[in-house]
């Protein structure tokens, strides 16, 4: 049995798509098999092949399989492994009506071996079965890669749960999450270490001196709406049509947003923004933003809106 598993596993790796062609892998390379296996009636038939396989449990022997793999590849923390899903050529059957079989695979990119796979139905499910993959593998510490597809929520918990980071593809298919990611990169063009100061000629400085008295007014009032207590953004907007300044608290990537309204300055005050630099101490966090800020950047969003 064991000789007819790792003859068959050798002879796939090498390229054989068949029973004979596994025979005729074993049959060439005997005198290299005969190192680590009996072979006590030499190379099995590809009819005792098929006899063998087909009756194996595919189930258990991925599991059999993933337990070897593991045993015989070293885990190094901090590596990167690359989870993909594939189509595999000529897998179709026109004349049985046989759809092509797509495939998961998790490949550990340092050791170069496929740690896992699953086949799918479509290339749709890769998003229902990615989570069952990576619960099938023990790579705590590495770095899990999806593309896009994959960049889901319950597939993001499931990589948390299993002690794992991660960096997931965003494009376009992903909306309001796109939308806000594009925005905070843009945000981060509004700050530079030295900061600029706000022009007192410029007409976003007038326009806060109408509304609010006065510049350190409404830095007073947006200050205030950072120190909130919660998670969340403080955010400056305008709005074009009453053409006035409004700063605002939101909780939500998608709610809570004023319609209409640009956003000219935006304070994350998520926790994962200041806590591992300033610890419980908002208020520092919040004074070294303003002290980072590039109004020249800002006055120019403001600019554009008018």
């Amino acid at each position: 049995m064991i000789d007819v598993i790792i003859i068959a596993i050798c002879g796939v790796i090498a390229g054989a798509d068949t029973y004979e062609q596994i025979e005729n892998f074993g049959k060439k390379r005997k005198r290299w098999l005969s190192r680590f296996l009996e072979l006590p009636h030499g190379i099995p038939s590809h009819d005792t092949f098929g006899r063998i396989l087909e009756r194996m449990n595919p189930n258990e022997f991925q599991n059999s399989f993933k337990c070897w793999i593991g045993s015989v590849t070293e885990r190094t923390k901090g590596q990167v492994i690359a989870i993909d899903g594939k189509t595999l050529r000529r897998s179709h059957d026109g004349s049985s009506d046989k759809k092509a079989i797509h495939m998961i695979s998790a490949w550990a990119s340092s050791n170069q071996v496929v740690l896992g796979q699953l086949k799918t139905e479509e290339k749709s499910n890769e998003i229902t079965a990615i989570p069952n993959l990576l619960k099938l593998l023990d790579v705590s510490g590495c770095i899990i890669t999806i593309d896009a597809m994959g960049t889901q929520k319950k597939i993001a918990e499931t990589i948390m749960d299993k002690k794992k980071d991660y960096i997931l593809a965003l494009k376009e298919n992903h909306k309001t999450l796109y939308k806000d990611t594009a925005l905070f990169f843009k945000e981060m063009g509004n700050m530079k270490k030295e900061g600029a100061a706000l022009s007192q000629a410029g007409g976003l400085f007038e326009n806060m001196r109408k509304l609010y008295g006065s510049y350190e007014n409404w830095e007073k009032d947006f200050k205030t709406i950072g120190f909130m207590r919660g998670i969340g953004w403080a955010i400056l907007y305008y709005d074009p049509i009453s053409k006035k300044l409004f700063n605002v608290w939101v909780n939500e990537h998608d709610a809570g947003h004023l319609s209409g309204a640009a956003p000219l300055l935006v304070l994350d005050v998520f926790e994962h923004a200041y806590t591992l630099d300033y610890g419980i101490k908002k208020a520092d966090y919040v004074q070294s933003f303003f002290n980072a800020i590039d109004w020249s950047v800002v006055e120019a969003r403001f600019g554009e809106k008018l």
